[in-house]
């Protein structure tokens, strides 16, 4: 790789100044994949403090390379088979911070839906919506798989519930009951009339 030595990362000052608190810090930091500045091909980079904190040690991975170690995650069946395990789930979409739906690779235009995303990952806190009888209709998680200043693996996970199997054996439990009622109301009027 010997295009990418001899890089002056002081023309990039945002990035320089990452890569000094990386160098500064005690931990190792993993960057999202990316393009090398003199070829663009795409790499994953990881950045290690030395000892003595006066040097830092980059490490790149080729986009081809990344594939031997990383297996594809297929989004639309962890949705089924999710949605085997938990009737109750209607849909679950994960959403990028550019609002693409992950597995589907549509980007959401729904602006209402767009907010609340923007709204879960500034705040990086969960969000709930309800139902008029109280039971979550939506809820979106917020997750972030790589807790560095290098990477933005910031994900929002939307899952929508189906409480209709739930009203209708709610439904199916109310009329025994009210049957069951009228049986002792007729069974007590025949008692006392006889």
């Amino acid at each position: 790789m010997p295009q990418a030595l001899g890089i002056d990362f002081k023309e990039f000052k945002d990035f320089y100044e990452i890569l000094n608190k990386v160098r500064e810090g005690d931990k190792i930091q993993i960057s999202n994949v990316t393009s090398e500045i003199r070829t663009n091909q795409l790499r994953k980079w990881g950045y290690a403090p030395s000892y003595d904190h006066k040097y830092l040690l980059e490490v790149g991975l080729s986009s081809r390379e990344l594939m031997k170690y990383i297996e594809k995650i297929d989004y639309i069946q962890m949705e089924k088979t999710l949605k085997s395990k938990n009737p109750y789930i209607k849909s679950l979409d994960v959403y990028d911070v550019h609002h693409v739906i992950l597995g589907n690779y549509v980007q959401e235009n729904d602006p209402n839906e767009k907010k609340i995303i923007d709204k879960v990952l500034s705040s990086q806190k969960d969000y709930i919506i309800k139902n008029e009888d109280g039971f979550i209709s939506k809820e979106y998680i917020f997750i972030k798989t790589f807790a560095n200043v290098l990477d933005d693996s910031k994900k929002v996970i939307r899952l929508e519930y189906d409480y209709n199997a739930i009203y209708k054996k709610i439904h199916e439990t109310n009329i025994k009951l009210l049957m069951f009622i009228c049986i002792f109301i007729s069974l007590i009027v025949v008692f006392l009339v006889a």
